[in-house]
Formats: structure tokens, sequence, C-alpha cells
């Protein structure tokens, strides 16, 4: 997963594109890898945030007349996040990546004084965001919302089934 993760990053970085291949061997990955751990539910809820989140960016984007929000590319490596983290770190890798896309576009837009329909790598961004993610979903679940399940180890869920 994360020699997928790795090649997105620097394909989009140099090229400017993720390769079809990438993204839906990721979203593959993560479905088998649901199926063989009987967690599809969670992996489903984390493809499905990904499709409501970008919608409504996109919606948003659109009635501001930004007709080209996100590429395909970028919303098809976020299903294959979801599908192989599900919705909890899904979640918080999409703030992040949000919250770190935000900052490094309005450097490129006040500071480096980059033109607004200027291609942007956004690979780099999100695998940064899941990389926040997965250091500190656990303590943002457990400091904020301690009823949604306070663990993502295995075992403590094998133990309160």
């Amino acid at each position: 997963v994360f020699s997928i993760l790795t090649i997105c990053f620097f394909t989009d970085f140099e090229h400017q594109i993720i390769p079809n291949e990438m993204s839906f061997g990721l979203i593959l990955v993560g479905i088998i890898y649901a199926i063989l751990g009987a967690d599809f539910l969670d992996s489903f809820l984390g493809m499905m945030l990904v499709v409501l989140v970008f919608s409504l960016f996109t919606i948003i984007m659109y009635l501001f007349g930004e007709s080209h929000a996100f590429g395909a590319g970028d919303i098809k490596l976020c299903l294959g996040i979801g599908s192989v983290w599900g919705w909890q770190i899904t979640a918080i890798a999409l703030y992040f990546t949000f919250l770190i896309g935000g900052i490094v576009g309005f450097y490129f837009l006040v500071i480096k004084k980059k033109k607004k329909n200027t291609y942007y790598a956004f690979a780099p961004v999100i695998i940064l965001g899941l990389l926040v993610a997965l250091i500190y979903t656990d303590n943002i679940f457990d400091y904020y919302y301690p009823w949604i399940n306070n663990s993502f180890q295995i075992e403590t869920i094998r133990l309160k089934l």
C-alpha cells in the first residue's frame, strides 16, 4: 500500500497525473482486505465519506465559479485510502488534507503570486494528510469522541465481540 502511495506521490509531483493502475489497485487492495478481515462496512463507509466530501467541495467550488475543483485521480486516490483504512482514519485524513491544501494554496497564490488556474499536485498533500491521520487519529477520537470506539487496535475489537 505504501509503495502505491509513494508512486502516486512522485508521479503526481513530476507529471501532474495519478495513474489509474495505482488508484484502482489501492481500491482493490482495500476491498479485498476488508472482505478478508470481515470489515467491509467500515471500508464502504470510508469510500462513501470520500464521495460525500468531494461532492460537497465540488459543489461549493462550482458555486464560486470554479468548474474544475479536483482531478479525478485525486478522488480515486482518496477512495483507495477510504477503502484501505475505513471511515475514521479517512475522516481525519480528509480534514488534514484540506487544511494542509489550504495552507499550500495560500502560499502559492499569495506569496508566490501564481495564477489561480495553475495546476498544483494534490497527491502529496493527500498523502501528507493521511500520514498525519495515521499518527493522530487514535488520540483525536479518544479525546474528542470517546463514545465511538476508543481504540483502533484489532485485539481490543476482538475482545469486545
